[in-house]
């Protein structure tokens, strides 16, 4: 911070001094230095701080970067290794590394990445470049005997005051840059955990034989569902279907055949219907579909559709038997867990209506009704 300063010596008894000018001149540029120093040190603790939760790499360089404004005609280079974004096994040798920034160090603007085995780019053009009063400082990157990467600073070696806050300042840089990598490798580990998560709670959801929601899919996609506002009472439409003869399919073709014909009528039900319908397989050989915007003709073409598709595979002549389903509908608002079980209870009896009306036309009985 730059602070108001007027320098008025006087004796010990409060008269005005006029002599010891050289003296005097001392002790303002000492005051000056101070000043100085004080600055630079609060500019590379705002450095340290504004960097503590950073896990990009860009940010933290570039921020980094505008600190290093204060030694002014000093060149830096921060190198990495290529992988740094992209894996947390930091254990391992790398092969590749990249100039993460570069402020007046090499002889032109460089991007890309370079052998690790070159140390840096342009290094023999560098170091016989290095004037006769100049040293370069230099600090690995790492974390006990993880390699990340390096820093380096090039600093006239007569000025010590100088060198030591470049010191500083590239110790401070080392450790935001190892603070960074060690966020960056939280985030990448966390997103990784996230994405398992992801997956393992859609795996938890899912049928693994037809893809289709599994009970308890079904139950928390129904209740997240109908505690929507825009559906809270509108009146929902049940459907629920069964397979028919699927003893006679497990006892002649044996349960993979009867897998496969679970899967065949699963993809047909996922080609009648998309969301927001809930569509999944309730159990064995029982599926349920769910919506709010469907009505008695949607839900009757939708019926035709299904059959329609079913009659399709059985043309097919893939399987080695007819696929066939009962369906039956019930409709009502549902708000509870008491109405919903009310509401299946109805759908089924109406599917076994269904299912019994089809036995007892093939047997030539009279229907149910």
């Amino acid at each position: 911070y730059n602070m108001p300063l007027k320098f008025i010596p006087k004796e010990s008894c409060g008269c005005h001094c006029d002599d010891g000018l050289e003296g005097r001149a001392e002790i303002v540029r000492l005051i000056e230095g101070i000043r100085h120093d004080s600055w630079q040190n609060h500019m590379l603790t705002r450095m340290y701080v504004g960097l503590t939760d950073s896990s990009d790499m860009n940010y933290g360089l570039q921020y980094m970067e505008g600190v290093l404004g204060m030694f002014e005609g000093y060149s830096h280079l921060h190198c990495i290794r290529d992988d740094i974004e992209t894996t947390t096994e930091y254990e391992k040798t790398f092969d590749r590394m990249r100039v993460q920034l570069n402020h007046n160090f090499l002889p032109e603007k460089y991007s890309g990445t370079f052998s690790r085995k070159e140390i840096m780019p342009y290094a023999d053009e560098v170091i016989s470049n290095l004037a006769s009063d100049e040293i370069m400082i230099c600090r690995l990157i790492h974390n006990e005997d993880k390699m990340y990467g390096y820093s380096l600073v090039k600093v006239n070696k007569f000025v010590s005051n100088e060198i030591r806050l470049l010191d500083e300042f590239i110790d401070g840089a080392t450790n935001v840059i190892e603070n960074i990598i060690r966020n960056l490798r939280l985030k990448i580990a966390n997103d990784e955990l996230s994405i398992m998560y992801d997956r393992m709670s859609e795996m938890y959801i899912r049928d693994t034989l037809t893809g289709l929601y599994n009970r308890l899919g079904f139950n928390q996609l129904f209740d997240e569902y109908v505690a929507r506002e825009d559906v809270k009472n509108d009146f929902i439409h049940l459907l629920s279907i069964d397979m028919d003869g699927m003893k006679q399919i497990n006892d002649g073709y044996g349960h993979a055949e009867g897998d496969n014909a679970i899967r065949a009528v699963a993809r047909t039900l996922k080609d009648c219907f998309e969301e927001p319908v809930i569509c999944a397989r309730y159990g064995g050989d029982e599926f349920v579909i769910v919506g709010t915007n469907l009505n008695i003709q949607i839900i009757e073409l939708t019926q035709t559709k299904i059959q329609e598709q079913i009659d399709l595979v059985n043309s097919q002549n893939v399987l080695p038997y007819k696929l066939s389903v009962s369906v039956g509908v019930a409709t009502s608002t549902c708000q509870t867990a008491e109405d919903f079980a009310l509401l299946l209870n109805k759908a089924d009896e109406n599917m076994y209506v269904n299912k019994m009306s089809k036995k007892n036309a093939a047997q030539g009985n009279e229907p149910i009704t």
